[in-house]
């Protein structure tokens, strides 16, 4: 997976992160010729040291986000082209081109709702005790969504 950002101010600190099986590219550039440039040198890199250590990059799952940019851009390695999406999801977050967020708060209200909806049919069958341990608990996840 990779995240490019056109004519980027500001630099990344990384520009490869990994965890557990996934991996992630990031690069910026000033110009949309060297992001470009940067982000499929990184990738051939990124593939090479897998290769070389034993493990394979499924370039057919690979997915490219280009922050600030609606418009799709077309990479390829390996001859392999890989289409830029407006969206991509992360470890359950979701990513998207503008950084709206949308997606994602609209993505954890609706798993919020589904669950109190549950919890609404399931207190006429619970314990005051169990009503209580099954809210805390949604509580703290819908706190956990929200400020994430």
């Amino acid at each position: 997976m990779a995240f490019i950002l056109r004519f980027a101010s500001v630099s990344f600190p990384l520009t490869f992160i990994s965890y557990a099986d996934d991996s992630y590219v990031i690069k910026s550039g000033e110009t949309e010729e060297e992001l470009l440039t940067k982000t499929k040198t990184a990738l051939k890199k990124h593939v090479q040291w897998l290769k070389n250590n034993g493990m394979v990059c499924n370039i057919q799952k690979t997915e490219v986000l280009y922050l600030d940019n609606p418009d799709p851009v077309e990479l390829s390695v390996d001859g392999i082209a890989i289409q830029s999406s407006p969206t991509i999801k992360v470890l359950g977050m979701v990513f998207d081109c503008e950084m709206t967020w949308e997606q994602q708060v609209a993505q954890a209200v609706l798993k919020s709702s589904k669950m109190l909806h549950g919890f609404k049919h399931l207190s006429k069958r619970l314990s005051m005790g169990q009503k209580f341990s099954s809210m805390e608990q949604s509580f703290g996840y819908i706190s956990i969504c929200l400020s994430s």
